[in-house]
């Protein structure tokens, strides 16, 4: 059961391990990053998942990431931004904002589209787990890093690599905004259909 300070649910990687859905589970760090950075019960992330198509012990693609990453951050009130670093002069690596796009299908290397929105931060070295506290606000961050995923909660790294390097790729930052979308299920919009008066 996570632990309750303030009347806030407090996620973190201890929590979450203790779990009976992460100890009978495995390939699951799309789940564990959700649950740290979103700071929601691990079995609620769990029930998310496996419900959107994600197999028991299967890691999931990065396009599936994106896309259920979004999807949660909708129906629990959350604004997801997309961060991946372009390349400047002397090797200057600027976070900026934007989409991924897979031109041809889920297996495809997507093609990363900036907006021009926001600048997350700006690096010579590579951000990852062991060095990310020096570059990136304080926030709540999924950082996707080779064939891995990784929750990190007010700068703190919830994840086996803390303290390791490994590069990161790209970064979801997740923010409350509290706009919660019910998202029907095919029962609850048959059931409308069938209630509909004419």
């Amino acid at each position: 059961m996570p632990s309750i300070i303030g009347g806030l649910i407090n996620m973190n990687i201890k929590e979450i391990q203790n779990t009976k859905e992460y100890k009978n589970d495995s390939g699951c760090c799309t789940l564990v990053s959700a649950s740290v950075a979103f700071n929601m019960d691990y079995k609620k992330i769990y029930d998310f998942y496996m419900a959107n198509g994600r197999k028991k012990h299967r890691g999931l693609a990065p396009f599936h990431t994106d896309r259920l990453l979004r999807k949660l951050a909708k129906q629990e009130g959350f604004k997801v931004t997309l961060f991946r670093p372009t390349f400047e002069l002397n090797n200057l690596r600027k976070w900026v904002s934007g989409v991924d796009v897979w031109e041809n299908g889920e297996r495809s290397y997507p093609k990363f589209k900036p907006d021009n929105n926001e600048t997350l931060t700006s690096a010579y070295k590579h951000i990852t787990p062991n060095n990310q506290s020096e570059y990136l606000p304080i926030n709540n961050y999924v950082m996707g890093v080779t064939g891995h995923v990784i929750g990190i909660k007010n700068g703190v790294v919830h994840d086996w690599t803390e303290g390791r390097k490994h590069q990161a790729k790209k970064i979801w930052r997740v923010e409350k905004t509290g706009k919660k979308v019910k998202c029907l299920t095919f029962t609850d919009s048959f059931n409308d259909l069938m209630n509909f008066e004419i």
